[in-house]
């Protein structure tokens, strides 16, 4: 039992944010309100797990939205960026998709991002700062209703984190808007940022847990008396 607390205790590691519901705001023009009601983020996540080795995104949304190859629900389209910075410091590198269109500053220089707008089959390119494919990296994302994730092999990103440094980071922001650049919501809610934590390898941490679990134990100094 005391190992599976340990397991618990030390495993989880996550980041994330509620968003304003109603914030949405006319393309690009935060003073300005919105014509209709989507893309209306609610709630965002993010974590990197190696022993997955897997960097993981959220995102939830006040409706349900759709990938933009779905042309069934083309007034429910979602495009938007995932901006991803992974040096140190953070204003490191070229400027994020966030600063350059939302009429937010993200604060970041990004070393990749994924582009929503791209979407076809269940995946999107990952790119790098200046729009160019990072070696033809496709990652899967999933639409359930008012569910988007995005999940990205870790050794598919530039940096530290793609050689399995445990100390790494990763910084993140998004900006969402439909498919006819009318409405648009940005994440985390006005400028800035969100940091993620890596969490240690599960592997890792179940033979650090075995090993104290098998390590010998001093021998009490209590004597039974007859």
């Amino acid at each position: 039992m005391s190992v599976h607390v340990l397991l618990c205790c030390l495993a989880a590691s996550a980041v994330s944010s509620t968003d304003p519901i109603g914030d949405v705001y006319a393309f690009g023009d935060p003073g300005s309100p919105a014509a209709g009601t989507l893309p209306d983020l609610t709630e965002g996540s993010a974590f990197v797990d190696f022993g997955l080795g897997e960097m993981r995104f959220e995102f939830l949304f006040a409706e349900p939205v759709y990938p933009a190859d779905d042309w069934d629900h083309y007034d429910q389209q979602l495009w938007g960026y995932v901006d991803i910075d992974l040096d140190v410091p953070p204003v490191d590198g070229a400027n994020s998709r966030k600063s350059s269109f939302s009429g937010f500053a993200s604060e970041l220089g990004i070393e990749a991002y994924v582009d929503l707008s791209q979407v076809m089959g269940g995946s999107a390119p990952l790119l790098d700062a200046s729009g160019n494919p990072i070696d033809s990296v496709y990652v899967p994302v999933v639409f359930a209703a008012e569910l988007v994730t995005i999940t990205i092999p870790v050794s598919d990103l530039p940096g530290p984190l793609a050689a399995g440094d445990q100390g790494g980071y990763a910084a993140f922001a998004a900006y969402f808007y439909d498919s006819s650049q009318m409405t648009s919501d940005v994440f985390p809610n006005g400028d800035g940022y969100l940091f993620v934590t890596p969490e240690p390898a599960s592997g890792v941490l179940l033979a650090s847990a075995l090993m104290w679990w098998a390590s010998p134990r001093p021998a009490s100094r209590r004597q039974r008396r007859c």
